[in-house]
């Protein structure tokens, strides 16, 4: 890999810890410093929240309010948390190639969001960003950026690129605020390269 990867300081989350050198558990403090989202849970419910951030093992089951999440998804018409209960369940995809990881975040016991990593079938060391949903109501309180400064974290120790193919305009506006660029390639919508 050449060069370094490192997140702008206003990305850091300086209240974590994580509990073993890979990254697959953090224990942070939920907070509410960014924007309000209209249907965001109160202040006060979050504030002083743990914020738990695990890997989900490929011989174990998803979380087991995980249907919550699926139903969230599926309302707002996005099918890719669908698809991971699906090929979960088939057992097609688990997460467990090369540099490949699935994060469940959970606040307060709840499944508040998910996202994962595979390898990029179309760039040789590459990992693609997957799966990557974060419940409504918990919009706006940086899980989001959490869950996807882990996944960078990690992708940085496995390959020197990651890609995303986004599917709305607030999701690539999301990447690129994490450092990703747009890219013209056909299947990916933004990258990285370390």
């Amino acid at each position: 890999m050449s060069g370094i990867f490192r997140l702008p300081l206003a990305l850091r989350q300086p209240s974590c810890r994580d509990e073993d050198d890979r990254g697959y558990r953090s224990v942070c403090f939920a907070n509410r410093r960014n924007h309000r989202r209209p249907g965001s849970l109160p202040d006060a419910w979050l504030e002083g929240k743990i914020l738990i951030i695990d890997r989900c093992l490929p011989t174990s089951s998803l979380p087991q309010d995980f249907d919550d999440l699926r139903n969230d998804a599926s309302s707002e018409g996005c099918r890719s948390i669908e698809r991971l209960h699906e090929d979960w369940c088939a057992g097609n995809m688990r997460f467990d190639g090369r540099g490949e990881t699935l994060l469940i975040a959970t606040i307060a016991g709840t499944c508040a969001g998910i996202a994962g990593l595979t390898v990029d079938p179309s760039i040789a060391d590459a990992l693609q960003l997957h799966r990557f949903y974060v419940r409504p109501p918990l919009r706006g309180a940086g899980l989001g950026r959490q869950l996807a400064t882990k996944l960078l974290d990690h992708a940085l120790k496995h390959v020197p690129e990651v890609t995303v193919n986004v599917g709305t305009a607030e999701a690539g506006l999301f990447w690129e605020n994490m450092g990703l660029t747009p890219s013209g390639q056909l299947g990916i919508t933004h990258r990285l390269r370390f």
